[in-house]
């Protein structure tokens, strides 16, 4: 799967995280440069997009939404440890 320099970093940040789900402004901190701040929807929107390349090559998410908490990366042990309630649809 090719990711593009951001979402490479976003997902860096979220597998050197694991399993702690972390919310759009502590991945915009990581991800991006001081000077270069975008919005915390921009972060869905690159889950969403990163969800999709994946997605499109092993037939699944990449990462999960979960609900007050933030993003966290898919494996079968978070997604046994997760209630399905506080899981979000991306």
């Amino acid at each position: 799967v090719k990711f593009t320099k951001t979402e490479t970093m976003i997902l860096r940040y979220l597998i050197a995280s694991y399993p702690t789900p972390k919310d759009a402004k502590n991945i915009l901190n990581y991800a991006f440069k001081p000077l270069r701040k975008p919005e915390e929807t921009s972060i869905r929107t690159h889950i969403c997009i990163m969800n999709k390349k994946f997605r499109d090559v092993k037939g699944k998410n990449l990462f999960y939404p979960i609900a007050g908490k933030g993003y966290v990366v898919s494996t079968p042990e978070i997604l046994r440890s997760i209630k399905e309630e506080d899981l979000l649809t991306v």
